[in-house]
C-alpha cells in the first residue's frame, strides 16, 4: 500500500488496520476468484501466488480496478488508497533458495515504485 506509514500517522492505527482489513479482502476476493493465494507478508506488504501465470495481467488490472471504485472513508472525508505492484512469474527451480522468488517480486516492486515516482514528478514539472 503506497503512502501507507503516511496514512496511518495521519489516520491513526485503527483507521490503519481498516485500511489493511478492506485492501486484504479485496486481493483475498480476487486470488479466490483466480485459484491463487493472498498472504499478508509484511506491514503494509502482501504477496500472491498463482499456480499459473496466464491470468496475472487481468488479476492485476482487476486488483486495481477494485481498489480505484472501494470508497475508503474516514469521517466521510473520501481517501485515496494506491497499490504498487511488483510481479515475478517463474516455476521455481530445485537449486533455487527459498526466497528467490520472493527477492525478485520485491526488485519488481521496487522497479514499480521508481517509475510510479518518476511519473507522478514528471506530472507536478
Amino acid at each position: 500500500i503506497d503512502s501507507f506509514k503516511k496514512f496511518n500517522d495521519t489516520y491513526g492505527h485503527i483507521q490503519g488496520d481498516n485500511c489493511l482489513k478492506s485492501v486484504s479482502k479485496i486481493l483475498l476476493s480476487v486470488s479466490d476468484r483466480h485459484d491463487g493465494y493472498t498472504f499478508r507478508y509484511g506491514g503494509d506488504e502482501f504477496c500472491m501466488l498463482f499456480s499459473n501465470q496466464k491470468y496475472i495481467e487481468s488479476v492485476i488490472d482487476e486488483i486495481n480496478k477494485s481498489i480505484s471504485e472501494q470508497d475508503f472513508r474516514i469521517n466521510e472525508e473520501v481517501i485515496p488508497i494506491h497499490l504498487s505492484i511488483g510481479m515475478f512469474a517463474e516455476i521455481p527451480k530445485k537449486d533455487n533458495d527459498q526466497w528467490c522468488c520472493i527477492d525478485r517480486a520485491d526488485q519488481a516492486l521496487y522497479q514499480e515504485k521508481s517509475h510510479r515516482y518518476r511519473r507522478k514528478t514528471d506530472e507536478l514539472a
